[in-house]
């Protein structure tokens, strides 16, 4: 005997219970597969972080082993940022005139802090742990950071820096050991000095003079170039030029070199104090008068104008002679009587006298007047002539 449902279903019926019951077995299967899929995707996400494949130690710089190529790492690369203290270079061609301070800072999206490695040139690798500064010279600075077994790839960033030059060295006119005592100087004067520079070089060095201004007892503040810039040298590190003082007043002045290198750089030598000379001596003659009449002791009275005096002489000779004697000579200035001198012991007649004076520089200027010895009034002509004779 067959046992019968409680719940008797047509034929029609029974098709779609059927189906309720399937599609809400498929309705708690979804369910518990969304609650399972909520619950693991924190897992997945730490497990595989989204970001480009790279090889853990690739840019780990020298001395450290990289990784073997199965062992890799994905995820997002550090980055490090670099910044400059001055902010660019200071000085001319990109040469940093001051020494500049450099600062690295890293990015990285994760969760490991990166550590920054850098090396200048070819030198080892340091770890970053601070600021640092430039060296002299033209170096290169090689930087990346590293996290979580990921590396930057390495860059690079070129410093020039010369923040000083040398003074050059003049060497003609020599610097004095006293400044009170100059060198005396007259027309083509030549200039020179030495110079050098390892650093950024020499772009060239200049030659300048400085007045004395005796109103004030003061050098001038602005001093005046002596020919060009010289960019190359005459020989080895001696840079030259001619001064052509015949161009400035006779004074006192004070030359200097000046050097200047690539990067901006000037300095300047010591000095040399020099006195430039292009006025001869003035030379003048005020007793006896020309072709004046002269008997007995014969007084010469004169004057000799100059600061620089080497030194002087009187001579005579026959008017008509070119045989001169020497009366006086010296070394000191003077204005006034020069020298007297006994007539008696030349014949009578016609003489010239002559003042020449020769300053430091080799300037020389000579004047010159005409006496007549007549120590024999009564006498219509002069004796026989003899050669003059020094007193």
């Amino acid at each position: 005997m067959l046992a019968r449902s409680p719940f008797p279903l047509c034929y029609r019926c029974r098709p779609t219970a059927i189906n309720r019951l399937v599609v809400g077995h498929c309705v708690v299967a979804l369910a518990a597969l969304m609650v399972l899929l909520i619950t693991a995707a924190p897992a997945f996400a730490l497990a595989d972080p989204a970001g480009p494949r790279v090889q853990s130690g690739a840019q780990s710089g020298e001395g450290r082993e990289a990784q073997p190529q199965a062992q890799q790492r994905t995820g997002p690369l550090p980055k490090t940022t670099l910044s400059v203290s001055p902010v660019s270079p200071d000085g001319d061609e990109d040469w940093y005139r001051t020494v500049p301070r450099i600062t690295l800072v890293p990015e990285y999206p994760g969760r490991a802090f990166p550590t920054i490695f850098y090396a200048w040139e070819d030198e080892s690798e340091e770890v970053y742990a601070g600021s640092f500064t430039a060296p002299a010279g033209t170096n290169t600075l090689k930087f990346h950071s590293e996290a979580g077994g990921l590396a930057e790839e390495e860059r690079s960033w070129v410093f020039r820096v010369d923040t000083n030059l040398l003074a050059p060295e003049l060497t003609d006119p020599p610097v004095p050991e006293d400044p009170n005592l100059p060198y005396l100087v007259t027309g083509a004067v030549p200039v020179s000095a030495t110079a050098a520079d390892d650093v950024s070089g020499i772009r060239h060095v200049a030659f300048f003079y400085f007045p004395w201004n005796e109103s004030t007892q003061e050098w001038s503040l602005s001093g005046r170039q002596i020919g060009i810039n010289q960019p190359v040298p005459l020989s080895g590190g001696s840079y030259g030029e001619s001064w052509q003082t015949v161009s400035v007043p006779d004074g006192r002045y004070r030359v200097q070199a000046q050097t200047r290198d690539y990067a901006g750089n000037t300095a300047w030598s010591e000095p040399s104090f020099v006195v430039v000379d292009n006025t001869p001596p003035d030379v003048s003659f005020s007793r006896p008068a020309f072709d004046q009449a002269v008997a007995g002791t014969c007084v010469v009275v004169g004057a000799m104008l100059e600061e620089n005096l080497l030194s002087w002489k009187l001579e005579i000779a026959r008017e008509s002679g070119d045989n001169w004697a020497v009366l006086a000579a010296g070394t000191a200035p003077g204005t006034g009587e020069l020298h007297s001198f006994d007539t008696r012991i030349y014949p009578d007649g016609k003489y010239r006298l002559r003042l020449t004076v020769t300053d430091l520089v080799g300037l020389t200027r000579s004047a010159e007047t005409t006496i007549r010895i007549a120590n024999q009034p009564d006498s219509s002509s002069p004796r026989s002539p003899r050669s003059p004779q020094s007193s």
